[in-house]
């Protein structure tokens, strides 16, 4: 094991000064010239591109908040202040890595499957009590792999409208009301989500009618992995052959059920989402690309939801947008090996 060394480079900027008297005559003035230094990666800034990239990466990667990572930085000899450490990726995100996000966000949308998630965040400076990180990544067949962190002030419409705008592919999601109301797109819903309801039921202490919706889940899911390694027309027509009238059950015995359960109790909950989003939940027959469910995105909500412990909060909306940037980059990185 080799500890961190940090190695100070000190830049000495010579001036050089024209000493013939013509120059002054000429110019009417003394006449100087500064030798080029090499630019700093922040001006003002003692940081190089490596220092800025490790503190980038304590932060994003290993979650080490601001106040920690100062004394991170003390103990290896850098008396860097929190203050800087917290401004060095707003920078970093605005000068340099917005162009390739950017870049990222037409790639997305220029793909046939997107996940979508969301998730709630505070930031000091905005009043509400909730912001939102709106998070798209690509389908797991997509020859490029994407994963985005978009910060928006509410999780409303306008802000889902906003970065899928012109989007007319496939959307897979949980069902969020904003989703559907998207012009020119299919919606794909999720059946891990459907599960999950029936077995809050079954813990919740039903033994009836919650276990068998749970069961059919289940069953489901055990298909799906037996067709994971096949192409996705193969595994298409096996959707087709078997998993199509597993679905043809489920709505049939949903249907069935009448006023067998109460609405407002768990089981209700269950059997309601599934109906009211049959045509979403049955998309997945439309193309052997789509999956069972949106884990994908939930996943990338996830390395949010572990920063926001250690984070807590963003100072300001600069850091907020500064962090999508940042997490889309570095998980994209990641998800490309």
């Amino acid at each position: 094991f080799v500890p961190v060394k940090l190695l100070a480079t000190t830049v000495y900027q010579h001036t050089y000064v024209c000493t013939n008297e013509q120059c002054l005559q000429d110019h009417g003035k003394v006449i100087t010239k500064k030798a080029d230094v090499p630019k700093p990666v922040i001006s003002h800034s003692m940081a190089s591109n490596a220092v800025v990239t490790e503190s980038i990466l304590t932060k994003f990667i290993d979650k080490v908040p601001d106040y920690r990572q100062e004394k991170l930085w003390h103990n290896r000899g850098a008396d860097f202040t929190r203050q800087a450490l917290s401004g060095w990726p707003i920078k970093a995100a605005e000068e340099y890595l917005r162009p390739l996000y950017n870049l990222m966000h037409q790639e997305l949308l220029a793909q046939d499957i997107i996940h979508a998630d969301e998730t709630p965040y505070r930031v000091l400076a905005i009043k509400k009590a909730k912001t939102y990180y709106w998070v798209d990544t690509s389908g797991e067949f997509a020859e490029h792999q994407i994963i985005l962190y978009d910060h928006g002030d509410t999780r409303g419409y306008g802000e889902a409208e906003r970065f899928l705008k012109g989007y007319t592919k496939y959307l897979q999601t949980d069902g969020y009301a904003v989703y559907p109301r998207l012009p020119d797109l299919t919606n794909v819903y999720c059946w891990a989500h459907v599960r999950r309801k029936f077995d809050e039921a079954v813990t919740g202490g039903d033994t009836g009618l919650a276990p068998i919706g749970r069961q059919y889940c289940n069953e489901m899911f055990h298909l799906e992995q037996g067709w994971r390694g096949l192409p996705a027309t193969e595994r298409l027509a096996q959707r087709k052959e078997h998993l199509q009238p597993q679905m043809d059950a489920f709505f049939k015995w949903l249907f069935e059920l009448g006023d067998s359960y109460l609405p407002k109790s768990k089981l209700g909950r269950a059997v309601e989402y599934a109906l009211g989003h049959e045509v979403g939940l049955r998309a997945v027959l439309q193309d052997g690309r789509l999956e069972l469910s949106n884990n994908r995105a939930e996943r990338a909500v996830k390395e949010l939801v572990m920063g926001r412990k250690n984070w807590l909060f963003s100072q300001s909306k600069r850091g907020a947008v500064a962090t999508g940037i940042l997490l889309s980059v570095l998980k994209t990185a990641e998800i490309n090996h």
